[in-house]
C-alpha cells in the first residue's frame, strides 16, 4: 500500500496509521504523536487525476455513493457538481484502506470526511465498537453518553455537567464506544460535527442516558428491549455494508446488555443534573 509521510494516531484506544502525501486536518493533532498506537488500522492517502469507482452501485445518499466489487467495498464522495472527489476502498475487512483524492481538491476536507467514515466502518466491521451520535463526558472516573434526537438537549445537559460537576466533555457529537474489554469504554474522537469539544481521553461507560424534554425532571431504568429502538437511529451504522451491518447490530445488542440504560426526562437546568446524579447513586 503506497502513501507519503506516516502519521500515527490513537483514537478510541486503537492505533491508526495514516500514510499521506497531503496535509492532514488540524483536528487530528491532539490524537497524534510519534509512535503512538500500534497501527491496528492503516489508511493510505493518494492523489489521482480522476475518481473511477469499481464494481456496482449499492446505494446513494446526498454527496455519498456506496459501491461493491466482489468482496471489496468503496465509499465515494462527490463535489457539489456531482463529480467524485474522493474514494475510500477497504481491504482486509476494513483493517486497511486506500483513500484516493482528486488532484486540485481541498485534500484536508476530504481526509476529514472520508477518514471519519473509515474509522467508524473499521470499528464496526472488526467487531471493536461503534460511534454514537451523542454527547459523551467523563465524570468521577466514569463515562456518560447523552443520547437523543437533534434538539433534545444533549450538548446542553453535557454543558451543565461540565459547569456544575466539573465533568470533562470527551466529544459533544460523535464519541466512540469500544467493547473488546470487560467494561465498555467511552472515547473522544477527532470528529465532533460543528462543536470544537473533542479530547483524546477515555472513561469506562457508566450509562447510556436517553434524553426526552419534559416539564418535570425524572429518571427511570430502561430495559434493553426498550432502549435498542432508541439507540439504533443514533448510531453511525454502515448500512451499505453487509459485513459491517452484521457486526454493528451484534455490537449494539452487546452494548445495551452490558451498561445501565436510563431515560432522563428533563429541563435544561441544574435540577436535571441533580436528578440524574441521584438516580446514578441509587443504581
Amino acid at each position: 500500500m503506497s502513501g507519503g509521510p506516516v502519521r500515527s494516531l490513537l483514537i478510541g484506544g486503537l492505533g491508526l496509521t495514516i500514510k499521506a502525501c497531503v496535509p492532514l486536518p488540524a483536528l487530528f493533532e491532539p490524537f497524534s504523536g510519534p509512535g503512538i498506537g500500534s497501527g491496528q488500522l492503516v489508511l493510505a492517502v493518494e492523489q489521482v487525476d480522476a475518481i473511477k469507482p469499481a464494481g456496482r452501485l449499492i446505494s446513494r445518499e446526498e454527496q455519498f455513493s456506496y459501491w461493491r466489487d466482489g468482496g471489496c467495498e468503496s465509499v465515494v464522495l462527490a463535489g457539489f457538481d456531482g463529480v467524485p472527489i474522493g474514494c475510500l476502498t477497504g481491504a482486509d475487512e476494513w483493517g486497511s484502506a486506500i483513500l484516493c483524492i482528486r488532484t486540485g481538491i481541498d485534500a484536508e476536507a476530504v481526509v476529514k470526511r472520508l477518514g471519519e467514515i473509515y474509522f467508524r466502518t473499521a470499528l464496526a466491521c472488526r467487531g471493536l465498537g461503534l460511534v454514537l451520535h451523542a454527547a459523551g463526558l467523563a465524570w468521577a472516573g466514569r463515562g456518560l453518553a447523552f443520547v437523543g434526537r437533534s434538539g433534545m438537549g444533549k450538548s446542553t445537559q453535557a454543558g451543565l455537567w461540565e459547569q456544575h460537576r466539573g465533568a470533562t466533555i470527551l466529544n459533544e457529537d460523535r464519541p466512540a464506544v469500544t467493547l473488546q474489554r470487560g467494561c465498555p469504554e467511552l472515547h473522544g474522537t477527532p470528529w465532533s460535527g460543528s462543536s470544537s469539544k473533542r479530547r483524546p481521553m477515555s472513561a469506562p461507560l457508566a450509562s447510556l442516558v436517553f434524553l426526552e424534554q419534559a416539564p418535570v425532571n425524572s429518571a427511570r431504568q430502561l430495559s434493553p428491549a426498550e432502549s435498542l429502538p432508541l439507540l439504533l437511529p443514533r448510531l453511525f451504522m454502515p448500512y451499505w455494508s453487509a459485513l459491517g451491518m452484521d457486526a454493528a447490530l451484534a455490537l449494539a445488542a452487546q452494548l445495551v446488555s452490558r451498561v445501565p440504560l436510563i431515560q432522563l426526562r428533563c429541563r435544561p437546568e441544574l435540577g436535571a443534573v441533580e436528578c440524574l446524579e441521584s438516580f446514578l447513586a441509587r443504581a
